[in-house]
């Protein structure tokens, strides 16, 4: 019972410190917090906002993000967020569900306790088989993918991790079979 006890404590005064750090906006019955906020948090230098899109960054990190766009994009990567980014007063906004589980451990995951270091990396070329994806005139996404998910695959072996590809050839595999394989 002791150690419950303090473990509410911990983790109450955690969560009472973390709040500390951001402007908490709620609609909808729901926490957000501006980007103006995440910019300055992670020192992102200060948000450009351009329409209904906000950028922020610096020469080691940026993110990306469009009002009503559940896409968020963090160092050029695509992250999908639960809910979309959010404008309210001119401000962009991000669900404080999304801050944690999406922005966080990808710009301070050395914050993650017990995680592992990264050696292995599961690539998946899409497409394949009878799925060829978009066709142009220079081919087919898939052939397009394979090619690229290979060509990664050499650089990140060249730099000691251990790379595996969910097709090696041009096969149709189904979306549960690759994500069972990764």
């Amino acid at each position: 019972m002791r150690e419950l006890l303090c473990a509410a404590i911990f983790w109450t005064s955690l969560a009472a410190a973390w709040a500390g750090d951001w402007n908490l906006i709620q609609i909808s019955g729901r926490d957000y917090v501006t980007l103006d906020n995440v910019a300055s948090f992670y020192e992102l230098g200060g948000l450009r906002k351009v329409g209904n899109r906000g950028e922020m960054g610096n020469t080691d990190r940026n993110l990306r993000a469009s009002s009503g766009s559940n896409e968020l994009f963090i160092n050029n990567l695509k992250f999908i967020l639960s809910y979309p980014v959010a404008e309210h007063e001119g401000r962009l906004l991000v669900s404080r569900m999304d801050l944690t589980k999406v922005i966080e451990p990808v710009l301070r995951p050395s914050r993650i306790k017990g995680a592992d270091k990264v050696d292995t990396i599961i690539l998946d070329p899409g497409h394949g088989g009878h799925d060829r994806g978009a066709t142009c005139r220079y081919g087919a996404e898939a052939d397009f993918t394979l090619d690229t998910a290979r060509r990664i695959r050499d650089l990140l072996r060249r730099q000691g991790f251990k790379v595996y590809l969910t097709r090696e050839s041009d096969v149709f595999i189904p979306l549960e079979a690759r994500v069972k394989f990764a």
